[in-house]
C-alpha cells in the first residue's frame, strides 16, 4: 500500500518540477508584467500541489492507520477447545524464537538433564531388531562422551518413575526398582541412585523395600529435597489401605522421615477415612500434596500444604478438579504461583490449570500427548503436537510455544521455525539449568536420529516481555 501511494504521488511531484522549471525562464526572461502574472501563477499553483500532496499524506497516514490495527488484529491467537486438545486465547509475542534456537549438532545422544559442563543422557545404537541405550556424560563444548562409573549392581535397573532431580548443578538423583520378578505381592527393591556429573561416579545413596517400585522427588532448594512413594498397607476394613509417605534428604543421603498419611475406604467402598497423598510438589520452598478422598460416594479433592517439619497447615478442596482429572491418576504434578501442572498415567495427557479463589480453571489439555509442558524458572510453556497421535503423519499450520508467566494472568505465545526438513515434533523438556530443550526428528520418527534445540531463560523471558 506504501509503495502504491507513492507511485501516485509522483507525477504530482513531477508536475510540479516541471512546471517550476519553465516558471523560472519565464521570470528570467519575461517583461515585468509576465513575470508579475507568473508570480501570482507560481503562487497559486504552490497551493494547489500542496494540496494534493496533503491529501496524498492523509491517505498513507490513514493506511498506516489501518495496518497498525491489522498488526493489533494479528497479535492474538485463538485458542482451541475439543475432547482432545484445549489451548487458550493468547497474545502474540513479536520476538520470533528462530534466531534464539540454538542446535545441538549430536543426533544420537538424548539429553535428559545438564550436569554442570556436562550433558545426562543416553546414546542410542541399533543391534539387530533392537536399539540399546547406553547412558553416558557429554561435554557441552567439545561433545566428549565419557561413560558412566557404576558402583556394583547399580547399572542394570528394570524400571523408575523417570523422576530426576538435581543438586548443586553436579549431582543427579533418581529412584531405580532392581527387581527382577514382578507380581502382585511383589516387594521392590528401590534403590536412590547418585550420578556425579564431574566423574561419572554412579553409587546408592539410599535403598528401600516396598509393594510399589516407583519413588518420585521434588527440589527444595539447594541442599534438600523431598521424596515420597504410595505403597500398600493391611487393613481391617478392605483388602488394603494406602500409606503416604514423605522424606528429607540432603545430597549425602541423610534422611529425615516427615510424612506418613494413611488412608483406607470403609467395607462398602461409599465412604474413606485417613488422608491420601496421591503426588506432592513444592511451591516456593513449601511443600503441598494433592489428593481426593471418598466421601458419601463422590470424590473430593484436595490439596494439602505442610510444613517442612511435615506438620499439616492447611488443605482446601479443589472445586471443579474432579471435572478435569476425572478417574485418572496423576504420575506427575507441578503447583508453581496458582498454576497446577500435570500428567496422568492411564491416558499420558497433560493439563495446565489455574487455581482461582472459588475454583479451578482449565487452561490447557493435550489428551495422549497431543501438548506437552515444560516449567522453566517462573513460566510454565506448552506446546501443540504436530504430529497426528493416529496416523503419525505431519500436520499442517503454525505450533507456536505458549508461556505463561505465573506471577500474572496473562498468557502469550512466540513463534519459531525449527531448522530442519519436515519437523516432526519429538518431546519438550526442561533442564535444571534453567533451559528448554526441544526434540525434533526429520519427515518422521528415528531414535537414532533426534535433532535438539536449546532455549535458555533469558530469550523466553525476552519473549514474553517485548511487546
Amino acid at each position: 500500500m506504501r509503495k502504491l501511494i507513492w507511485w501516485i504521488s509522483v507525477p504530482y511531484n513531477e508536475v510540479f518540477t516541471k512546471t517550476f522549471v519553465v516558471l523560472l525562464k519565464i521570470c528570467k526572461i519575461g517583461t515585468r508584467k509576465d513575470k508579475v502574472k507568473m508570480k501570482k501563477i507560481f503562487c497559486i499553483l504552490i497551493i494547489i500541489v500542496f494540496s494534493l500532496c496533503s491529501c496524498t499524506n492523509k491517505k498513507q497516514n490513514n493506511n498506516n492507520n489501518n495496518q497498525s490495527s491489522s498488526e493489533v488484529e494479528q497479535k492474538s491467537i485463538i485458542g482451541k477447545s475439543s475432547d482432545d486438545i484445549v489451548l487458550p486465547n493468547a497474545q502474540l509475542s513479536t520476538v520470533n524464537l528462530k534466531t534464539s534456537l540454538d542446535f545441538i549438532s549430536f543426533t544420537d545422544f538424548r539429553i535428559l538433564e545438564a550436569l554442570g559442563d556436562n550433558y545426562y543422557g543416553y546414546k542410542s545404537t541399533k543391534l539387530g531388531d533392537e536399539i540399546s541405550e547406553e547412558y553416558c556424560l557429554t561435554n557441552q563444548n567439545t561433545n566428549v562422551q565419557t561413560p558412566l562409573n557404576y558402583q556394583s549392581n547399580t547399572k542394570d535397573w528394570v524400571v523408575s518413575s523417570d523422576s530426576k532431580i538435581v543438586m548443586q548443578n553436579r549431582y543427579l538423583y533418581e529412584w531405580k526398582s532392581y527387581t527382577q520378578q514382578i507380581t502382585d505381592e511383589t516387594i521392590h527393591d528401590v534403590k536412590l541412585i547418585r550420578v556425579d556429573g564431574k566423574t561419572g561416579d554412579v553409587k546408592i545413596i539410599d535403598e528401600i523395600k516396598q509393594s510399589s517400585p516407583f519413588v518420585y522427588m521434588c527440589k527444595i532448594n539447594d541442599k534438600q529435597f523431598l521424596s515420597y512413594s504410595i505403597s500398600k498397607a493391611p487393613s481391617d476394613k478392605t483388602g488394603y489401605s494406602v500409606i503416604s509417605a514423605a522424606s528429607i534428604y540432603d545430597i549425602d543421603g541423610k534422611k529425615q522421615n516427615i510424612i506418613c498419611e494413611k488412608y483406607e475406604n470403609d467395607e462398602s467402598w461409599s465412604d474413606s477415612n485417613g488422608t491420601l497423598i496421591e503426588q506432592f510438589a513444592v511451591n516456593n520452598g513449601e511443600i503441598y500434596g494433592y489428593g481426593r478422598r471418598l466421601i458419601n460416594n463422590q470424590y473430593k479433592h484436595f490439596l494439602y500444604h505442610y510444613g517442612l517439619d511435615g506438620q499439616l497447615i492447611d488443605k482446601e478442596v479443589l472445586n471443579g478438579f474432579e471435572n478435569i482429572i476425572g478417574s485418572e491418576q496423576p504420575i506427575e504434578f507441578s503447583y508453581l504461583g496458582n498454576y497446577i501442572s500435570f500428567r496422568t498415567y492411564e491416558s499420558v495427557s497433560n493439563y495446565i490449570c489455574k487455581k482461582d479463589e472459588n475454583e479451578i480453571k482449565l487452561i490447557m489439555k493435550g489428551i495422549n500427548g497431543q501438548v506437552q509442558y515444560a516449567i522453566v524458572g517462573k513460566y510454565i510453556l506448552f506446546i501443540e503436537n504436530n504430529v497426528d497421535v493416529n496416523t503419525g503423519e505431519i500436520k499442517t499450520g503454525d505450533y507456536p510455544i505458549y508461556i505463561i508467566d505465573s506471577d500474572s494472568d496473562i498468557i502469550k505465545a512466540a513463534n519459531f521455525l525449527v531448522p530442519i526438513y519436515n519437523p516432526y515434533f519429538n518431546e519438550m523438556l526442561s533442564l535444571s539449568n534453567n533451559k528448554l530443550l526441544l526434540s525434533y526428528c526429520e519427515n518422521t520418527y528415528d531414535p537414532l536420529k533426534v535433532h535438539q534445540f536449546l532455549i535458555d531463560y533469558n530469550n523466553i523471558d525476552k519473549a514474553y516481555f517485548i511487546n
